[in-house]
């Protein structure tokens, strides 16, 4: 159900290499690449920092995390919460462009959001506020 949405991304978005559907316990839910992009050891590992991050945000009443960037000599990581129990990981190239990248990506979570409800045995996400109207 998601892989088809997250192909489109691709298709529609060059400066992505790879993008992956991610629940809060680290394993990705699905994904689709465009070569090297492993999302199981990415997923894996950022879904302790996402879980931290938006916990310390809420303690320090800073509110939620809309997103976060992370970048090496390489690559840029994309990083957005679709739901409270759900987030987006996607890879840019170094020469690809984050704006755009980031844009397609944020466009697209309210319809992944919507497909994550239609999964049956998944506990249904919680909607969030996204500035993007």
């Amino acid at each position: 159900m998601l892989k088809p949405r997250l192909r489109e991304l691709l298709n529609n978005c060059r400066d992505l290499t790879g993008v992956a559907v991610v629940g809060r316990d680290g394993i990705p839910l699905d994904m689709e690449t465009r070569g090297e992009f492993d999302a199981s050891t990415l997923a894996a590992e950022f879904a302790d920092v996402v879980k931290g991050l938006q916990n310390r945000l809420v303690d320090a009443k800073m509110g939620t995390l809309n997103g976060m960037i992370v970048e090496t000599d390489g690559h840029r990581i994309l990083i957005e919460p679709i739901a409270a129990d759900y987030f987006a990981l996607g890879l840019v190239h170094g020469t690809g462009r984050m704006a755009r990248a980031r844009f397609q990506l944020r466009r697209i979570l309210p319809d992944i959001a919507d497909d994550l409800r239609r999964i049956p045995g998944r506990p249904a996400p919680v909607p969030r506020r996204r500035g993007l109207d």
